[in-house]
């Protein structure tokens, strides 16, 4: 039995203070020419004093039983949150609302079962694996979003799988192949 494990926690302070009135390039020179009318100024588009506190935590362990030469199951599960709050005093009446400054969290949960052998003096690896994908998300509704009220909650969980497969020519030259069906979560 081979147990692995990794964890991390990670607390970030964003704070963006920008109050300019004109439209820069990437040298920094001012455009001077360019009709303003309704694009905004500065990096978010709008005066911003925004302050954002972040929290995220991502662990990962596995658990891998070698069942008989060159064949072995693996069990792993990965666990991620990320809590977002934030506000921004220049903004909280506007016209463009930050939802940024809205709190929001996400929690996921990745259970997967592996199955992985080697053939022909490890020459050839194959990995067929499914997974559950869970999540559970709060946040703005980017399209409505006025106020903390507007928050929009998701609960799901679905299932992928998939197959890997390596084949070595030597130490420095292989080809690999591999097809998984994924679930895309959401992450910000």
């Amino acid at each position: 039995l081979d147990v692995q494990y990794d964890g991390s926690l990670n607390l970030v302070n964003q704070f963006v203070s920008d109050s300019t009135t004109s439209l820069y390039d990437w040298r920094g020179r001012e455009f001077t020419n360019v009709r303003t009318s309704g694009l905004g100024f500065g990096e978010i588009g709008a005066a911003t004093l925004r302050n954002i506190d972040q929290i995220s935590t991502a662990q990962r362990v596995s658990f891998s039983v070698n069942i008989k030469d060159n064949h072995a199951i693996i069990l792993s599960n990965f666990f991620g949150s990320q809590r977002f709050e934030g506000n921004d005093p220049v903004r909280t009446n506007s016209d463009r609302f930050d939802p940024n400054t809205i709190p929001a969290t996400i929690r996921k949960n990745i259970l997967g079962a592996s199955y992985m052998s080697n053939w022909f003096q490890d020459k050839l690896e194959l990995n067929l694996f499914a997974k559950n994908y869970f999540y559970v998300s709060e946040s703005a509704d980017v399209f409505s979003i006025r106020t903390n009220s507007d928050l929009i909650s998701v609960n799901d969980s679905e299932n992928g799988f998939g197959f890997g497969s390596k084949w070595s020519f030597d130490n420095d030259f292989f080809i690999r192949l591999s097809f998984e069906r994924a679930v895309r979560l959401p992450n910000e």
